[in-house]
């Protein structure tokens, strides 16, 4: 799934600030496409490449990854992590509403609460956890990361027709595949224009951008997109997203176990909400 609110926007924050964001974007699908092109050649399970299936796949695409990515990416020039994450948290009450209205998908006043509830939580640890200096009042930073909170939502929701037509292998074979061919000519365009195409390749001798990327590539975009096919098999495109929360669960505790960091009662009490907003979800879409 995704890495919490907060960490998931550290590592975006990190490549931006070894490189360009665009240089960011590219070698973050590129690594993607690569990795799971190989797996499509060891499991062997061939994709017959069509022009016609690529293009179905653009108002996807447009939705996850390039407006996703393109809003948060630039959207953390302007503000903090802990704000970026804050607003992320508010993805689960757009993708209900988003996908009442699209493709009709049922949203009782309860889970409603519940998925308010789980995203009350979110916001109380990161909130908690930022310091003094951990906002910057950046409007437009603000309306750029809530924009691709609506993308996400956007994708959770399109993804859960297309996962009818498609199989999961597909779905991330097209969507790597656009990411590359979106981000990789504009980045190389603005190298090529400011006589600075060297840095493009020098970025790979920096450790920092190296961490940054293969957390992107790998976990960020290439397992999340492959995780996010196959839940929304079988949950709501509301579901889906609220148990996204859970990762910022996931991520205090691996904090606690691998880097021996404190859990302190903000972290006890968000994570009560949010595992009470999750299981709510569930339990009142039965009722």
């Amino acid at each position: 799934m995704q890495p919490s609110s907060v960490s998931h926007s550290c590592s975006p924050k990190i490549g931006v600030m070894t490189a360009g964001a665009m240089d960011t974007l590219t070698w973050r699908f590129l690594l993607a496409f690569t990795v799971f092109s190989i797996y499509i050649l060891i499991v062997r399970k061939p994709i017959q490449f069509r022009w016609r299936t690529l293009i179905r796949f653009l108002p996807f695409a447009f939705c996850y990854p390039v407006a996703f990515f393109w809003f948060q990416i630039y959207g953390l020039l302007y503000v903090t992590s802990v704000e970026a994450g804050i607003l992320t948290a508010s993805a689960p009450i757009l993708t209900a509403v988003l996908a009442a209205v699209t493709i009709k998908e049922k949203t009782n006043c309860k889970q409603y609460a519940a998925i308010g509830l789980s995203v009350a939580g979110v916001v109380y640890m990161t909130l908690m956890q930022g310091g003094a200096d951990a906002y910057s009042g950046g409007m437009f930073g603000y309306a750029l990361i809530f924009l691709s909170c609506c993308a996400n939502a956007g994708y959770a929701v399109i993804n859960r027709v297309s996962i009818r037509s498609f199989s999961v292998t597909e779905i991330t074979f097209y969507l790597m595949l656009i990411g590359v061919l979106f981000f990789t000519p504009i980045s190389l365009v603005f190298h090529i224009a400011g006589g600075t195409i060297g840095q493009f390749f020098v970025l790979l001798c920096n450790g920092y951008f190296i961490a940054a990327v293969l957390f992107l590539g790998l976990l960020s975009s290439l397992l999340t997109t492959i995780l996010t096919s196959v839940i929304l098999k079988r949950f709501t495109s509301a579901q889906f997203v609220v148990f996204l929360n859970l990762s910022t669960v996931i991520a205090v505790a691996a904090g606690w176990l691998f880097l021996h960091e404190h859990i302190h009662a903000h972290h006890l009490i968000g994570t009560v909400m949010i595992l009470l907003g999750v299981a709510g979800t569930s339990y009142f879409q039965q009722k």
